[in-house]
């Protein structure tokens, strides 16, 4: 169990925080990038915008909730790939538990039976040494 949560806690605390926290930075990056298109494109700075472009251009709210559903999109992306791995490895490391726990307790069962046959092949041989020995015959 502890080297799972401890697989767990790295990719969690390195992996998926460093992939969180790159999505944050491109998420900034791109705001930045957006609000300067929006700006040129207010000034009348931008050449060759197709009228779809200019219609979406020109809702600055429309534009900037459009970037921050993509990084929430992304985000929940990231948190179900992390959900999934760690529900993975905790239903790989259960399993691997159980079936050990099953083989030993096969293994246990089997030297269970091997140990009362011998003991019951040893008493009838016992019982027949004392039954040759007050009869005074021998093998």
């Amino acid at each position: 169990g502890n080297l799972v949560n401890r697989f767990v806690e790295a990719a969690q605390d390195a992996f998926f925080a460093k992939v969180r926290d790159l999505e944050n930075s491109f998420h900034s990056r791109a705001l930045e990038m957006a609000q300067d298109e929006l700006e040129h494109f207010a000034a009348g700075q931008l050449e060759d915008v197709t009228e779809e472009a200019a219609i979406f251009l020109s809702d600055k709210d429309i534009v900037l909730a459009s970037l921050n559903a993509s990084h929430d999109v992304h985000l929940s992306l990231i948190d179900g790939l992390e959900d999934a791995i760690v529900t993975k490895e905790r239903r790989n490391y259960k399993n691997l538990i159980d079936t050990a726990r099953d083989e030993s307790s096969d293994r246990d069962r089997r030297r269970i039976t091997e140990i009362g046959t011998v003991t019951a092949r040893n008493n009838r041989e016992i019982e027949e040494l004392i039954y040759n020995e007050q009869e005074g015959t021998y093998r």
